[in-house]
């Protein structure tokens, strides 16, 4: 059998590449969370270690009871682990809810096959769309009620966790006024201020971000292989609205059968996004409401000498 001729992107091909374009994304936010974790780890940590240990300034130094948490707390690479524990803990939900929310978008793309770009937006296409009740709760009755119960729920776990959340900043306020209104032992100084885990979630927060874009544009690049098409967008910006064109040999029908087998058979409605948007957000909630509570513990720690 004679193996398949390599896929390669003409240059000619109208519109921009949805591949490439959440590619360069997916690099720009890969660029800004370097710089971010840069800072935190060689320049933000080492400024903790240097109030930690013994020097001409501060010749008695505080530590923590435990050597490792010390280490993990005060050095660019316990940041940079401690960083990496907390992509695992983090990232997965937004990866699996960044694909899902894109997948929709695969099936209803337009085949543009030898369509001139101009042609590519049907002027009455916003006419063609389903009311408005419909993309927000579905279509058929079945389908609206769970998109209310779903809704109800969201919003119920939404409040519910901002109320968590609000508790545990204070609580945690609370004691540290306690720890601050304490007078600082005149030959040691006042303890260092400990916030390693909001940081290290909040840099998590947005790696999941740039992973979730990253998943997004492999797994689109992958698609473009197994279904034999090319992923393009309008404008640089892509927008809501995705185009594909067919590589040499396929036919329509191939195309949309492959593409539905990974694509839902009809619209999602919007409420759905928002519950399972809250759903992912809920993980991160919980998870920086028991930071915010375990730095307040570890800054109870700190002993002089």
């Amino acid at each position: 059998m004679q193996a398949a001729p390599p896929m390669i992107v003409s240059r000619h091909l109208p519109g921009w590449s949805a591949t490439r374009v959440h590619m360069v994304i997916a690099i720009l936010f890969s660029a800004l969370l370097l710089v971010l974790l840069a800072f935190l780890s060689l320049v933000d940590t080492p400024w903790l270690a240097f109030l930690t240990r013994a020097n001409t300034s501060h010749p008695p130094h505080w530590h923590l009871p435990w050597p490792v948490l010390q280490w993990a707390v005060t050095s660019p690479a316990g940041y940079l682990t401690l960083f990496a524990l907390g992509i695992l803990v983090v990232a997965p939900p937004f990866v699996v809810f960044s694909i899902w929310r894109y997948r929709s978008q695969v099936l209803p793309a337009r085949d543009v096959t030898d369509v001139p770009q101009v042609w590519w937006a049907i002027p009455g296409q916003a006419r063609l769309q389903p009311p408005l009740l419909q993309r927000w709760l579905g279509q058929r009755r079945s389908e609206r009620t769970v998109s209310l119960a779903l809704l109800v729920v969201g919003v119920l776990l939404f409040v519910a966790l901002v109320g968590v959340l609000f508790a545990a900043m204070g609580v945690s306020g609370r004691l540290l006024n306690q720890l601050d209104v304490q007078p600082c032992i005149t030959h040691y100084g006042c303890r260092p201020w400990t916030d390693i885990l909001k940081r290290v979630l909040s840099s998590g927060f947005f790696a999941g971000l740039v992973l979730g874009e990253w998943a997004w544009a492999l797994w689109l690049r992958r698609l473009e292989v197994t279904s034999g098409v090319w992923f393009r967008y309008g404008a640089w910006m892509g927008g809501n609205r995705l185009y594909y064109v067919r590589q040499p040999g396929v036919t329509s029908e191939a195309a949309t059968a492959a593409l539905a087998r990974v694509s839902p058979t009809h619209a999602v409605p919007y409420v759905r996004y928002i519950f399972f948007f809250v759903l992912v957000w809920s993980w991160y909630a919980v998870l920086f409401a028991a930071a915010f509570l375990l730095d307040t513990w570890l800054q109870y720690q700190w002993l002089p000498g």
